[in-house]
């Protein structure tokens, strides 16, 4: 044994250990660089415009029937 004798024992179980928590962060890492696809059947600028649209009818910049009638035609019903 070249002189390490029984006090280097707990180095194997320390290094495992150590080799898993490198091998979790590489994976975090990398799940958390790639970029995330998200489904979705509206468009990303399309809440943002409804927005604008529910400001305006609050506001009462447009009638309740214009206001029905552009929320159709954002939703594409």
């Amino acid at each position: 044994m070249w002189g390490f004798g029984w006090g280097f024992m707990f180095l194997g179980p320390l290094f495992m250990v150590l080799v898993a928590v490198a091998i979790y962060f590489i994976v975090t890492s990398f799940y958390r660089r790639r970029p995330h696809v998200h489904y979705s059947h509206q468009y990303p600028s399309q809440g943002r415009e409804i927005e604008v649209l529910n400001e305006r009818f609050a506001k009462g910049e447009i009638t309740r029937e214009q206001y029905l009638q552009m929320r159709q035609t954002m939703e594409g019903t």
